[in-house]
């Protein structure tokens, strides 16, 4: 997997200028972004993962959709800055040789999982005073994080169920 929960934490405090020695989001943290224009926080977060995913070795396979999610966010999280964001992100993204088949069951896990996780942080986020826009900032960070992380697990899936030649 190249993301998870604690590359989060710790690309949130180095485009904010903080050590990232420690993946915690503290109250320093989220002080620090409140200092901080959302849409340059917003700029850096996607800057920074972007250059992170050109780093890795299946770049070539899949750079192009990563890169394009990328953008994707970027665009979406800045809109969100201005309040006109879209209720709906047109996806051109269409099942091709490298989209594994899913049991449904593993999908309505995963998901319920996922908005539980989202849920819990957002109110926390919420209770601890930080500004709507940059919650809205990290929220759509970390999705983007979780689907290349659900697109790492389909990869394999697909490995496991390809013929061998």
């Amino acid at each position: 997997m190249n993301s998870g929960v604690a590359r989060s934490g710790k690309v949130l405090r180095r485009a904010l200028g903080l050590s990232d020695h420690s993946n915690a989001v503290t109250d320093a943290v989220i002080e620090a972004a409140r200092a901080v224009d959302a849409k340059v926080l917003i700029g850096a977060i996607c800057d920074e993962r972007l250059r992170f995913l050109q780093t890795l070795k299946t770049w070539p396979a899949f750079g192009k959709g990563w890169g394009r999610r990328v953008a994707e966010v970027r665009s979406l999280a800045m809109a969100m800055t201005t309040a006109t964001a879209p209720t709906t992100i047109a996806s051109s993204q269409r099942p091709g040789p490298r989209v594994a088949p899913i049991a449904k069951s593993a999908r309505v896990g995963s998901a319920g999982t996922v908005i539980a996780a989202a849920a819990i942080g957002t109110q926390q986020a919420y209770q601890s005073g930080i500004r709507p826009l940059l919650l809205v900032a990290i929220i759509a960070f970390t999705c983007a994080v979780a689907g290349l992380a659900w697109l790492y697990w389909c990869r394999s899936q697909w490995r496991q169920q390809k013929p061998s030649p």
